[in-house]
């Protein structure tokens, strides 16, 4: 301990036994409140208290274990009053930012919160609870203007990566087509899928760019056999019928030449029979 520090320490002591009279008592008051004060904003002074707790809570342990319960105390209490609290979350907030900048405590950090997830999710109740705080969460982000955008841009990024990703490509596929399949499955669903393509179909077709491709593409259809034989049978009705439409005009037309012929000669017409082919 330094000279100095030394000379204040004893002055007190011989103020403190020193005998003083009532007239002297309240001098002395302000002599010991000045000193203590000095004492205080003593750099030396605090050094040698945080040396000395320090020493103290290292060679005694009922008296660390004491120290830390004061010092828990104490946050709770800051903890718990509403002027002071805010502070204390923020210096958290900063310490915790701190953190996660620099390296080797980011690590650490990481690793302290993926061993905390661990436990929870080893526990059924604390997994439980952990899960519906997650969800209520999210319900409250998607209610939220701001929030809702930026969860849904970030689902659509997740979806793109994963179908980026060559791992999960073929996943993210058979996925999509399981979908498909069920929804042709579905008498509801079908309808939609099927009213959904079409509507596509026709924006292609009135699109001038990509109506070419879809032309091209039908012909190219048109190529294989399987699909020529399924369109001869859709045609085949439709041929018949034009067939039959186009004899019913001919002959329509074939009797009122008939009629016109009767009627300048005066010689009944011969009843004509028309055979189909």
């Amino acid at each position: 301990m330094s000279k100095r520090l030394s000379a204040v320490f004893l002055s007190v002591l011989m103020i403190l036994t020193t005998s003083c009279t009532s007239k002297q008592e309240g001098s002395l008051q302000e002599q010991v409140k000045k000193m203590t004060q000095d004492m205080a904003m003593d750099s030396q002074v605090q050094r040698a208290f945080l040396q000395g707790r320090k020493e103290t809570a290292e060679s005694d342990g009922q008296l660390r274990r004491e120290m830390f319960a004061q010092n828990l105390s104490e946050q709770k209490g800051m903890l718990n009053d509403s002027a002071i609290a805010p502070h204390l979350l923020d210096l958290n907030m900063d310490m915790t930012q701190r953190a996660l900048n620099d390296n080797k405590m980011q690590e650490r950090y990481l690793q302290t919160n993926l061993l905390t997830l661990k436990k929870i999710a080893s526990d059924p109740a604390k997994r439980n609870q952990l899960l519906q705080t997650l969800q209520h969460a999210r319900q409250d982000a998607l209610n939220n203007h701001k929030m809702r955008l930026s969860l849904l841009k970030q689902g659509v990024l997740e979806h793109y990566d994963a179908l980026n990703t060559p791992g999960i490509t073929p996943m993210v596929l058979d996925y999509n087509m399981d979908v498909l399949e069920r929804i042709s499955t579905d008498p509801t669903q079908k309808k939609r899928l099927m009213t959904s393509q079409l509507a596509t179909l026709k924006a292609i077709a009135k699109d001038p760019q990509l109506r070419p491709q879809l032309i091209a593409f039908m012909m190219e259809l048109m190529k294989d056999p399987a699909m020529q034989k399924e369109m001869k049978k859709m045609m085949m009705p439709m041929l018949q019928m034009m067939k039959q439409q186009m004899q019913q005009q001919m002959k329509q037309k074939m009797m009122q030449q008939m009629k016109k012929g009767t009627g300048s000669s005066g010689e009944p017409h011969k009843k004509v029979r028309f055979s189909h082919p």
